[in-house]
């Protein structure tokens, strides 16, 4: 980096460096000599050309030059927005297009609702910002829905997607000081949210 710091590269989904982003205080400290860079992706960024030092994935590594860790579980509900309006009221809901229409919550929305889906984004934050506007209903990680006061969960988390969250890192550079101490900084906080990510906590 600019400031002769070693910057740590760490590629997640769009909710994932959304919370990353979010708790930013926790991972790093101005002044101490290392930088972070968020890649955000829908699909898997390649550790082994060293496109990222730290990966957070839903599934253990199966390349045998990567190291993998379970940090914890990530739940998945339906979510409306607070206001019973327009395609909520309709009982529609808001699909997912693009990169993103390939996560098990798309295909699950789309195989269970794709005959009530009125409005489609094509990304992540668009829509959940459909979905608290009234467009519909749709499927998110509770860890993202529940922190936001504009939804509510209104079904049982659905248990078939209910994933493994994986910090994976390169067997090499998982040595390297800087990498780490984020890593183990990342572990630290998903270990004290693993409530808010298994769907254990409302949020009023």
């Amino acid at each position: 980096g600019a400031l002769g710091e070693r910057l740590v590269r760490i590629s997640a989904g769009p909710w994932t460096s959304w919370f990353l982003s979010r708790n930013i205080g926790k991972l790093w400290q101005a002044g101490e000599g290392l930088g972070i860079e968020l890649v955000t992706a829908a699909q898997r960024v390649d550790i082994g050309r060293r496109n990222a030092d730290i990966g957070i994935r839903n599934a253990r590594p199966t390349e045998q030059w990567l190291a993998g860790r379970q940090i914890g579980k990530v739940a998945y509900g339906l979510y409306s927005g607070r206001q019973l309006i327009n395609g909520i009221a309709a009982g529609l809901f808001v699909g997912v297009v693009g990169e993103s229409a390939d996560t098990p919550s798309a295909r699950w929305l789309q195989a269970h609702h794709g005959d009530r889906i009125g409005v489609r984004g094509n990304d992540a934050m668009s829509v959940r910002e459909l979905v608290a506007s009234g467009a519909g209903l749709s499927v998110f990680p509770c860890f993202a829905a529940d922190s936001d006061p504009r939804l509510s969960r209104v079904a049982p988390i659905i248990t078939e997607l209910t994933s493994e969250q994986w910090l994976v890192t390169h067997h090499e550079g998982r040595h390297t000081r800087e990498v780490r101490i984020v890593a183990d900084r990342i572990a630290a906080l998903m270990r004290e949210n693993a409530a808010l990510f298994r769907g254990d906590m409302r949020i009023p």
